[in-house]
């Protein structure tokens, strides 16, 4: 198959040559991918502008068998979700979203249903308040993990096998957000209030678009994000860039 049609979210840009743009993209159909743009750095050439990170589209790619390319023939755009580049608070979630799905390579399972998630999360994104987005990008990130398998539905004590009922706090490792019930937590754990407990199991369960309904003040997620974050850099063993470089935004 040379000539195919995917519908594809970019998740990179990055330049090859002077004037080619290579894409990192996830793929409804084919997951991770590598698509070149020729050309897209010319200050007129029509891929220039529609070929940004965060856009969703859909993509006309011709596959050369013998080089073992993806070249960009030409894109319909479905939704740009400009204003997601518009804000760096957002610009940061997002880039956070990719490079999780880039460094695990996108669960290596089934891709329609993550992909379905993860537009549904940038069009959130794009939508609400600036200030709600921690919601949405916690209750993302936690979907995901789940999703790709690396978080039971049922959160249990890893000494005790303890079933963590919603609402109940329980303790985690800074090191690698394992999980300890009151009895079996650790001095040096870290509180998760019953309250971000409920936030946790109701990522698994509610529609993403219910969480930014939920009440939180800002500053009481900070141990939820901090458990997201440490499990994050747990399952891919290496520093999220994106946590790193924000400077605190995220």
């Amino acid at each position: 198959m040379r000539n195919y049609i995917t519908e594809a979210v970019i998740l990179k840009k990055y330049r090859i040559g002077e004037i080619h743009k290579g894409l990192r993209i996830f793929s409804r159909e084919h997951g991770l991918m590598n698509v070149i743009a020729h050309g897209a750095y010319k200050m007129k050439n029509r891929f220039r502008i529609v070929t940004e990170p965060f856009i969703h589209s859909r993509m006309y790619i011709y596959y050369n068998p013998i080089k073992e390319t993806n070249k960009l023939n030409d894109i319909e755009l479905i939704d740009p979700f400009e204003k997601i580049r518009k804000s760096i608070v957002k610009y940061y979630t997002a880039s956070l979203w990719a490079e999780f799905l880039m460094d695990t390579k996108a669960g290596g399972n089934e891709f329609s249903e993550l992909f379905d998630l993860l537009v549904i999360a940038l069009k959130i994104l794009d939508n609400i308040e600036e200030e709600k987005s921690v919601l949405i990008s916690l209750g993302f990130l936690i979907r995901m993990i789940h999703h790709m398998g690396f978080m039971a539905r049922d959160i249990h004590c890893t000494v005790c096998d303890k079933k963590i009922d919603k609402g109940e706090d329980i303790f985690f490792s800074t090191r690698d957000a394992s999980v300890r019930c009151r009895i079996c937590k650790n001095t040096t754990d870290m509180k998760l209030s019953g309250e971000s407990v409920s936030f946790l199991y109701s990522s698994m369960d509610l529609p993403l678009g219910r969480l930014i309904d939920e009440t939180h003040e800002i500053s009481s997620l900070f141990p939820l994000k901090r458990f997201v974050y440490v499990k994050l850099e747990s399952l891919t063993d290496t520093v999220m860039n994106s946590i790193r470089s924000s400077g605190g935004i995220l």
